[in-house]
């Protein structure tokens, strides 16, 4: 079988192998990729030399659907985009030999990257992007604003991926920040009354259970983001388990992190007032506070501390002050810590 590479040297591909296999693989590549980019420029260039106007009708979605004429006047292209001449779609779909329906998805896609996708096209423009995920971008973008899916784009090229997951993830968030009713549209999906978290102890193996949260797209971003960094971290202090399952135990560490916020929080609050006396409790405070001053821990000697605090007798606590030299406890009055 012969071919011809990208110099238009013919080669017999039997006879092929090893680097030089390897060098004309990439160059098929390379050849896909400015196959496609060729393509969207002649279908751009048909589009803009073809404009609607007076006494010309613009391509729409409902174009030649039996019982849509009239009724889904959706142009083309999303907002922002410029309206093409009906004929147009049926000139690229017979010079393809593609479906009226698939030349319509063509050009619409192409609009889109073109108008409302300026970063991305750069990155398709200079062979860094695939065709496929630059058109999957325009659709996902689509039904959304221009200044929406311009934020998508900027958000994807900063974080350099176009993944399949990095673009259904940068979508998400658009829709939630500037289009919040679409995540609430009744299309069968979870929304906003669906919003809860649960824990369930009866779905794995012993010592495993599930977490099922379902919230807002923004909410649950932010907390993958801090489980993810939380993982990374654990990695890089010598924890060999997989990434899930340092994300999994990410989850109690996250939670004991802020148990001991609460823990701080409740010793350096004043304590409470009786609501029916309006007294404040005695000077070892309620039992909560209590337990909590009596485990406090003692720091270096002649440092200002929290120590575990003997009980005294009537109103009176043991008070232990540090000296540089000395250590003494002496009987006090005043109700509180030593400073």
């Amino acid at each position: 079988m012969f071919e011809v590479d990208a110099a238009l040297h013919p080669f017999e591909v039997s006879d092929l192998g090893g680097e030089a296999l390897f060098d004309l693989i990439s160059d098929t590549r390379d050849t896909e990729f400015r196959t496609d980019r060729r393509k969207v420029r002649l279908a751009y260039q048909l589009c803009v030399t073809n404009p609607a106007g007076p006494g010309i009708d613009a391509a729409t979605w409902g174009d030649g659907l039996p019982g849509m004429a009239g009724d889904y006047d959706a142009t083309l292209g999303g907002e922002g985009t410029p309206l093409v001449a009906r004929f147009v779609v049926e000139d690229w779909a017979a010079a393809t030999r593609k479906s009226r329906g698939s030349g319509k998805q063509f050009l619409a896609n192409t609009l889109d990257l073109h108008h409302r996708l300026p970063k991305a096209h750069a990155r398709f423009e200079d062979l860094e992007l695939e065709l496929w995920r630059a058109f999957q971008l325009a659709e996902e973008t689509h039904e959304l604003s221009l200044e929406a899916a311009r934020w998508i784009d900027a958000r994807l090229h900063e974080s350099g991926s176009y993944s399949f997951n990095a673009i259904t993830k940068a979508v998400k968030l658009g829709t939630a920040k500037f289009h919040p009713e679409k995540l609430e549209d009744d299309n069968g999906l979870p929304g906003r009354d669906d919003w809860d978290v649960t824990v369930d102890h009866t779905q794995g193996a012993e010592g495993t259970s599930t977490l099922e949260a379902i919230g807002g797209s923004l909410d649950l971003a932010k907390f993958g983001d801090l489980v993810s960094d939380a993982a990374t971290t654990m990695g890089r202090l010598g924890d060999t388990d997989t990434l899930g399952q340092r994300k999994a135990k990410a989850l109690g560490v996250i939670a004991d992190r802020q148990a001991s916020l609460d823990l701080l929080g409740i010793l350096d609050q004043d304590p409470p007032v009786h609501p029916e006396s309006g007294k404040r409790p005695g000077p070892a405070g309620p039992p909560r506070v209590r337990e909590a001053r009596d485990s406090a821990e003692v720091v270096s000697e002649g440092t200002p501390v929290r120590a575990p605090v003997p009980r005294g007798t009537g109103d009176h606590v043991h008070r232990l002050r540090h000296h540089p030299h000395r250590r003494h406890c002496e009987r006090s009055g005043e109700p509180g810590w030593c400073r």
